[in-house]
Order: C-alpha cells, then structure tokens, then sequence
C-alpha cells in the first residue's frame, strides 16, 4: 500500500525553491532550532545563523551581513524572547533591510513590528511530540516559503505618473502588468493602438530581424529588451484574463511602411493562433482610423494613454490608477467596440479572431504579391 502523506509530501518538496534562511533565537530554544535546522537542511535550503560566524570576526558585523544576505529572515518567538534583546535588534535589521521574515511562534503570538505578519505556530503539545520534524516539514514545504521570499510587489501608492519616454512608458507598462497579474482580477486587457502590444516580438531576434520592423528609426537594445518585456507580461496576463483589441492594420501598412509592417503583422498573426490554441479570450477588431490617442487598460487597474508622434514614437505618456476613472475608460472602451461590431456581422470588424486571421493573411499575401511585382518590374527595367 502507498503510504499517501509521504507520497503527498514528496510532491510538495520538489515544489520547493532553495533559499538562505537566517534563524534568529534565544539560546533556551536551541533544541527546537536543532529540529527546524535539520528539516530546513533536508529540504536543501542553507541555513545562517551564529554558529557560522568565523573566528576573530566581529559578532555584531558578521550577523549584520548574513541578514542582509538571506532570502528569509525567521525570528523563533517565544517567552525567552522577550528576554534576547538580539533576536529583536535582529528583526529590526531585517525589516529596516526589507528581507521578507516569517516568525516561528512557541506558544505565544509575535508583537510589535512583526505582529501582522504570518506566523507558523508550533504549540507545546507539537513542540514535545514525536511528529515535529514532519509537521515543520509540512509546514515549510510547497509554495509558502516562495511566498514569503517574493512578496508581491506593491502597486504605485500615487494615482497618476507622468513618463517622457518611449522606455519608461514601455518598462512601466511591463512592470505594472506583471504587478498586477498578481492582485488577480477578471478583466481583460484593452487596447486601442495601430497593431497593438501583440506585434512585438516573445523571443529573441538577430539585429537583421530587427531592423526588417523599424525601418530606418533603430531602436537600441536596451529599448528592444524592455519591447519583449511588455509582450511577455501582457501574453502571460491574456493567457489568463484575455483581452479586447481595437487595432487599423490596413492603415499603418500606409504610414508605417508596407515591409516594416508586414512583419509586424505576422507577429500578430502568430499570437492570435497561439490565443486560440491556448483557448484564451480574445476578441480583435479594425477601426476606421488610427486613434488620436492611444489607451491601454489592464485589467481594472490602470490606464495608460499617449498621443502617438511620428517622429518621438510615445513622447508622454499618462499613467493613471484612479478606480473611477479606469471604470469609465473600461465602459468607455466597450462602448466604442460595440458600435463597431454591431454593424458589421463578419470581416475585421466582426470581432471574432477567425475573422481576424483571415483578414491579416489576406493583407499579408497581398503585400508579398505586391513586392514580388515590384521586384520582377525592377529585374526587366535593368
């Protein structure tokens, strides 16, 4: 018979990320550290704590670097603390330091900095039974020593933010997205822009691969890298919540150029096959004209708008975490979508992906006969 709480336990264990743990503690608690060191060790983590300190090192400084060093900090509170006034200076530190701490409590509930936090909670009863190693190990295996250890970054506590740049308004929109993936949500991404975030590039392209998308405005690096960013974080977000896209790709094949464009479409064209592959909730649709004003919601968190110069790409953009106000865009935004589906039952302005698909390839083949006539007309002309 397969002894399922082991089974159980295994599975949860090789979820388990390897971390530098310090442990602070009175020197009255020793015994159970001993126990929670050797679980700790058996899950592969590396532990720091006093005992590591090399000879003739100054005790303050050593304990100074291995806290700022961890991953974890985890205080042992318990009625000897209140007595070490090292295990508080310590947790101080820590959380001057920002190092994330989860409190191993015996028998009482941690105060003052470290009382909201969570706390494993080992009774008397658990702490003298034969079953301590394999409840601590319960308790540290699977996700929630990774929680601790990658807190959820906090979302702007200001409601509006101003970027100058066509970097900070791409790494902004990656970052946040990200962020905000994890607060959980319902709502889609929406999207009104020329060929949407959905034409950037999910992998790595050679500089010739590049520069077949931008014509003759190069991007550097840096600005490329941050590109790819923003679509990871906005595909990893529609692959959950989905998104609605108003994009016009008949017309910037006209502005933007129809080579640069052409590539860009086919990235497009990519990520919605992958959206219906992956079953993901997508809807698309083509405008009448490009918008005066760019506007990217994500979720019901933030919107970003930005007036679109030819010549500066996104010379400012505004990002602004207003409840109120991205509720209004959000209705704002369908609003516009459904005035244009509800004229047009099939073609790009159906909303519906395949209508989509078909559309873009039609575009795309057109534009590859297109420059194949021009390229035989060039042979006859020499």
């Amino acid at each position: 018979m397969v002894n399922t709480d082991n089974h159980d336990l295994k599975e949860k264990q090789k979820l388990v990320e390897k971390y530098r743990i310090f442990i602070s503690y009175s020197r009255k608690d020793e015994d159970f550290v001993k126990t929670l060191v050797d679980v700790l060790e058996d899950l592969g983590h590396y532990l720091e704590f006093d005992t590591n300190i090399e000879p003739r090192t100054p005790f303050s400084a050593a304990i100074r670097s291995m806290i700022a060093r961890s991953h974890i900090f985890m205080p042992i509170i318990s009625p000897a603390t209140d007595k070490s006034q090292w295990v508080h200076q310590e947790t101080g530190y820590a959380i001057a330091l920002q190092i994330p701490v989860l409190p191993i409590g015996l028998g009482i509930e941690p105060q003052g900095m470290i009382q909201s936090l969570h706390i494993i909670n080992v009774d008397e009863g658990k702490r003298n039974s034969d079953d301590l190693a394999d409840y601590l190990k319960n308790c540290l295996c699977g996700g929630l020593l990774r929680r601790i250890a990658r807190p959820t970054p906090a979302i702007p506590k200001h409601q509006f933010e101003v970027t100058s740049w066509q970097e900070e308004r791409t790494e902004r929109l990656a970052r946040y997205t990200s962020q905000v993936l994890h607060l959980g949500g319902s709502e889609p991404i929406r999207q009104m822009e020329a060929l949407s975030s959905f034409s950037l590039p999910a992998e790595n392209l050679t500089e010739e691969q590049w520069r077949s998308r931008e014509s003759s405005n190069f991007s550097s690096h840096y600005y490329r890298n941050l590109k790819r960013l923003e679509r990871l974080a906005f595909e990893d977000y529609v692959l959950r919540y989905g998104c609605k896209l108003i994009i016009t790709p008949s017309i910037s094949l006209e502005r933007r150029g129809e080579e640069v464009t052409t590539e860009r479409l086919k990235t497009l064209l990519d990520f919605l096959y992958q959206s219906k592959k992956q079953k993901s909730q997508v809807e698309v649709i083509e405008a009448e004209r490009i918008p005066a004003v760019n506007k990217t919601i994500v979720g019901s968190w933030f919107l970003a708008t930005a007036r679109v110069s030819k010549k500066e790409g996104y010379p400012q953009t505004i990002f602004n975490w207003h409840g109120p106000t991205v509720l209004r865009a959000i209705e704002d935004f369908d609003r516009q979508f459904e005035e244009i589906r509800k004229v047009n039952i099939k073609g790009p302005k159906s909303g519906n992906v395949d209508d989509m698909i078909d559309y873009l390839k039609n575009l795309i083949e057109k534009q590859a006969k297109k420059r194949t006539g021009k390229i035989a007309n060039e042979y006859k002309e020499t």
